[in-house]
């Protein structure tokens, strides 16, 4: 899912409808830290963030010691927490 080549549409119509539902499930956590902002980029934002952080931790390239931190301050930035 996170680092495999495909030719699935997302983000474009013509999309299956499991993506269509993936992406609903994200969307709807989401759209309450939306604010004013999209949800819809809001959305893609967080699943961008977190394919990296997936993507990292899997390939052991972030410090395994402060996984928990990195998501507390993604979804601490998501929902628009100062620093």
């Amino acid at each position: 899912m996170f680092i495999l080549s495909t030719e699935l549409p997302f983000g474009r119509p013509g999309r299956p409808p499991e993506l269509q539902a993936a992406f609903a499930e994200l969307r709807e956590a989401v759209t309450p830290l939306a604010g004013r902002r999209d949800p819809d980029t809001l959305t893609e934002i967080a699943w961008s963030a977190l394919h990296g952080v997936a993507t990292l931790t899997r390939a052991h390239r972030l410090r395994p010691d402060h996984h928990q931190a990195r998501l507390t301050m993604l979804a601490d930035q998501l929902a628009g927490v100062p620093g």
